[in-house]
């Protein structure tokens, strides 16, 4: 019987600005390489448990596990199982993100299919600045691939502010992110070593 735990992780620059706005002809890199890292590692176990990093929404600091399986689930229930009374429900519409399709966890969730594999999925939502921050910081960097130059001199200001909006550079942010972030792995290490049903 193999069991896997997989952290993906969103915390690079490059990774927020290519993520949220995935679309085109085809599958894209971070598309692609999430199925290789599928069918490689995670294809034919019997149990998998995935956290999804992400920053940007809710309480700054605050590490927000959130899942998106149908309400009242066995995937839903395993994922409360895992990760406790902290964990909101996205289709209950009690998290900081709305609930959508096209995340990773949709995607996994297709190709990792039950009773071969008992996929046990969370997003770990880490609050940044508030909204209002983060539309402005958007709005400027769409304006920037639209009308300005991505190389030029107005270029530097708008990244430093995307850059400030999703990986603020302050030692408590990284320390609730890193003490969150091993709570929630050693959470998720002990679910899959339990076996929850």
């Amino acid at each position: 019987m193999k069991r896997s735990l997989f952290l993906g992780a969103v915390f690079t620059t490059v990774m927020v600005l290519v993520l949220p706005f995935v679309g085109g002809g085809g599958p894209s890199w971070s598309n692609r390489t999430l199925h290789a890292i599928t069918d490689k590692f995670l294809k034919g176990r019997s149990d998998v448990a995935v956290i999804d990093f992400h920053t940007g929404l809710g309480p700054y600091g605050y590490g927000e596990p959130i899942t998106h399986f149908d309400i009242d689930t066995p995937a839903s229930r395993r994922v409360r199982a895992f990760w406790g009374e902290s964990v909101t429900e996205s289709k209950r519409g009690q998290t900081a993100s709305q609930a959508r399709d096209g995340l990773g966890h949709y995607g996994l969730n297709r190709v990792l299919l039950e009773p071969e594999t008992r996929l046990t999925m969370c997003t770990l939502e880490y609050g940044t600045f508030d909204r209002e921050s983060g539309q402005k910081a958007f709005r400027a960097d769409h304006w920037l691939h639209k009308y300005g130059d991505p190389l030029g001199k107005e270029a530097g200001p708008i990244r430093a502010a995307m850059r400030r909006q999703f990986y603020p550079d302050t030692d408590d942010w990284k320390e609730a992110v890193l003490f969150r972030g091993h709570q929630i792995t050693r959470q998720a290490i002990s679910g899959i070593q339990r076996r929850i049903p």
